[in-house]
């Protein structure tokens, strides 16, 4: 979870194979990644082989979807979802501990 305002999150990868970050509506993975952009669907950072990109989450309430776009990573479970809840909610240690193993475990997952 994510306070709406200035939050941010910061993607970085590297390896043999590419990688990207595309936003999508839900945790369903559409049937290619090219063709469409919309306020629900849309790529932030191309597909490459090395990358690094800090998206600045949407001010609105609501959650929120990621993605590569390259290699299957969707259908293959490579996928992230922030919520974005009020400013004034803070976010328990626990929680930030969760949000923190799970970007770690997608970005590992991304090398």
């Amino acid at each position: 979870m994510c306070g709406g305002g200035n939050a941010t999150a910061v993607f970085t990868w590297s390896g043999q194979v590419d990688h990207g970050i595309f936003q999508m509506p839900t945790d369903a993975c559409p049937s290619n990644f090219t063709g469409f952009a919309t306020d629900n669907y849309q790529e932030l950072a191309p597909s490459s082989t090395a990358g690094n990109f800090t998206w600045q989450l949407p001010n609105a309430t609501g959650d929120y979807w990621v993605t590569s776009q390259a290699n299957q990573d969707c259908a293959n479970g490579i996928k992230a979802q922030f919520r974005v809840v009020s400013s004034s909610m803070r976010l328990s240690p626990q929680m930030g501990l969760a949000v923190m193993a799970g970007l770690l475990g997608l970005l590992l997952t991304l090398g």
